[in-house]
């Protein structure tokens, strides 16, 4: 607000000014030049896990963790004409421990899908055949199941427009993750949580880490729809190595996992029990 005397009389002005983008938590740049960017959601909870880059200069898919901004994966690109991320990751088909993503490749008249391993960059499963075009439709559980699916539109381009087509819906073999136990992170400074031994267990699994720092720490199991199965630690440790066993007599064969809880971070991992 400014004020002037002229006189008997008091000018006063109001100066009105409104903070640019004032609720923005943080401004992100990716290091390509160009090309398709967005985020990777969860399917059940459509919280986004990670952002994506398509970059266009370098032919590479880079993905990075949706918090720290700090790339996770970077792979190279098998390109059509165009190529794009659908909305919803994957977790784990293939077993590796990592995620992965659909891609679609662009290059009429065949359209082609491919499961992307983000780790490795390797192909998981594609589907292409030329004269058909293949349309990611939706990820997700149907009713009374708890198994992800994968829905693709099949047209047979060489056909006479509209193309006639069918719904194909595959089982990717693995169960829909709770929020938060899907996305991996990058390490956490100060904590060493190693994969347990054996993987897969039948009988005993020997989880060990490791504490820069003494503190509370807390070790649960969980099973793949994201409920507590077990509690092995909950209490102040010191800095240094410690090994836990989980026997794991009470749940049933599949895969779980384990997180390790400490005033410097979580890490998660996966294993596996068959009896």
């Amino acid at each position: 607000m400014k004020t002037r005397l002229l006189g008997f009389l008091t000018l006063t002005t109001i100066v009105l000014s409104t903070p640019a983008f004032a609720t923005i938590d943080s401004l992100w740049t990716s290091p390509s030049t160009y090309g398709y960017k967005g985020p990777l959601l969860n399917y059940s909870t459509n919280r986004a896990h990670y952002f994506y880059v398509l970059d266009s200069v370098a032919q590479r898919c880079r993905i990075y963790h949706s918090e720290s901004f700090s790339q996770l994966y970077s792979f190279p690109l098998v390109c059509g004409t165009y190529t794009y991320l659908y909305t919803y990751y994957l977790n784990d088909v293939d077993g590796n421990g990592h995620p992965e993503v659909l891609l679609s490749e662009y290059g009429y008249p065949n359209y082609s899908v491919r499961i992307i391993d983000m780790l490795a960059g390797t192909v998981v499963r594609a589907w292409s055949q030329s004269g058909y075009s293949y349309t990611v439709r939706w990820v997700g559980t149907t009713m009374g199941s708890s198994t992800l699916k994968l829905a693709l539109d099949l047209a047979n381009t060489s056909s006479p427009y509209p193309y006639p087509s069918v719904l194909l819906v595959y089982s990717l073999g693995i169960t829909g993750v709770a929020d938060g136990l899907a996305a991996p992170r990058p390490n956490t400074p100060g904590i060493q949580l190693e994969q347990n031994y054996p993987n897969p267990f039948n009988s005993s699994a020997i989880i060990e880490f490791n504490l820069n720092q003494a503190g509370h720490t807390v070790l649960k199991i969980y099973n793949q729809l994201g409920q507590e199965v077990a509690k092995l630690v909950d209490q102040d440790l010191k800095a240094g190595k410690h090994v836990v066993r989980w026997e794991g007599v009470e749940v049933s064969s599949g895969v779980y996992y384990y997180q390790l809880q400490t005033p410097e971070g979580t890490e998660t991992k996966k294993l596996v029990l068959m009896r």
